[in-house]
Parts: structure tokens; C-alpha cells; sequence
């Protein structure tokens, strides 16, 4: 049985450049299919000439970042950014402040881009706390959840007990 693929192909990108519209179309296909399939796209371009191809800097994209989950050996670095300054885009420090920890500013977010034991992290350098991971997020929620059912159901026992109480049971 052959195998049957959801996915958009975008064939030889950068061999033309695009112009401002078709650059906003392409982006508009792409947001389509954001967590909806899966889109491949095929290039001769190094990944640092992407910006070019994709119109960031028409569009006047502040910034932009990239993680690699392997430790760079997909993009060249586990952790990068670019910001535009003066009509190109300049590479954003980033920071390292152990092997396992790497860091870099975003001005468009306030926040820190962190890169920790191999996860994408945010920091809020105002709180000087991480924000929570989808998980993080979904098990706090779960916990509390947990923990108001458990109260109603002590609740429940007390009014139960009372209510043997009064009938002289």
C-alpha cells in the first residue's frame, strides 16, 4: 500500500527572490497550516540567507530566533537571534552561563530566550521567573483540580456526617 503523506512542498525557495506580496502570501499559507500539517520547504540557500528569501525585513520583523533542540548540529548553533538594526539584521548575544545554559535578550518580548537542558525557556527578567511550560501549566492546573475535588469531597463527608447527626443516626 503506498504511503500517504498531508503535506504542503514549496519547491526552490530563494531561486527567485519574492517580491513583498508573494512574500505575505507565502506567510499567509504558512499560518494556514500552522499545527494543521506539515509543510516542507527545499532550498539551495545556507539557513542564514533565509531572511531574505522570506521578506523579514519588508515586513519589518523586529526580531527573530531560532532553537535547535539537537545542541546545534541542525542550525549551527542551540540557540540564535537576529534583530534589525538600520535595515539589516544583526546577530543578538547570547549569553552562556554553564554549558547547559545559554541565554539572549529578546527587546520585542522583554523576555530572555533561554536554552536549558536542552528545553526553550522563557524568562521574565522583571518576576526574575521562568514562565510556565504548556506542561507545567496543565499539571498546576491538574494539582489544583485535585486538590478543590478532594476538598469537596471532605466537605461533602462533613455535611454527610452532620446530616447522620441530626437524624440521630
Amino acid at each position: 500500500m503506498p504511503l500517504t503523506l498531508d503535506i504542503e512542498l514549496v519547491r526552490s525557495m530563494g531561486f527567485v527572490p519574492l517580491s513583498r506580496a508573494h512574500a505575505g502570501l507565502l506567510f499567509e499559507v504558512f499560518s494556514q497550516r500552522y499545527e494543521c500539517g506539515s509543510i516542507l520547504v527545499t532550498t539551495i540557500l545556507p539557513f542564514d540567507e533565509w531572511t531574505g528569501v522570506f521578506g523579514y525585513t519588508a515586513f519589518g520583523i523586529p526580531e527573530y530566533w531560532r532553537f535547535d533542540p539537537s545542541g546545534g548540529r541542525h542550525h549551527g548553533a542551540p540557540l540564535a537571534g537576529d534583530r534589525l538594526a538600520e535595515g539589516t539584521y544583526q546577530p543578538i548575544d547570547i549569553l552562556e552561563t554553564t554549558p547547559d545554559h545559554l541565554y539572549g535578550h529578546s527587546d520585542a518580548l522583554n523576555l530572555d530566550l533561554c536554552r536549558e537542558k536542552g528545553k526553550l525557556r522563557w524568562w521574565d527578567p522583571t518576576t526574575r521567573r521562568c514562565l510556565p511550560t504548556f506542561d507545567e501549566e496543565s499539571d498546576g492546573r491538574i494539582a489544583e483540580a485535585e486538590a478543590r475535588a478532594d476538598s469537596a469531597e471532605a466537605r461533602v463527608r462533613e455535611l454527610e456526617s452532620e446530616l447522620d447527626r441530626r437524624r440521630g443516626g
